[in-house]
């Protein structure tokens, strides 16, 4: 889709940009646009350098939110859920969140 690749094309700057503020931001939303199209590998991979990059980033929940919805589309879901866990254990804005957090829990508890 052409709105995709020229939000990637836009994002290109702070991708390269490791030292900038909104690398972990422009990673997140590669990542969201890679999954939009669903291409998740492509995702978990953005998905997995915004959290390497992530030290002390608010985002980290939703990056494990978001790895785990890779994973699962793409029929790991022992790491799914994971990731999942690790996303309910670091949530602080659960409310924010609720859907999400609804979701995980739903999914762990495998209903």
């Amino acid at each position: 889709d052409q709105q995709f690749e020229e939000c990637r094309r836009l994002l290109d700057a702070s991708l390269k940009d490791l030292a900038s503020p909104q690398h972990v931001e422009a990673l997140v939303l590669a990542g969201s646009s890679y999954y939009e199209q669903q291409d998740y590998a492509a995702s978990l991979q953005c998905y997995q350098d915004a959290l390497a990059s992530a030290d002390f980033s608010d985002q980290k929940p939703i990056i494990y939110y978001s790895l785990g919805n890779c994973l699962l589309n793409l029929n790991q879901p022992d790491a799914a859920r994971e990731m999942y866990a690790k996303f309910l254990k670091s949530t602080w804005t659960t409310e924010q969140q609720s859907e999400q957090v609804a979701f995980a829990q739903q999914y762990l508890s495998g209903k």
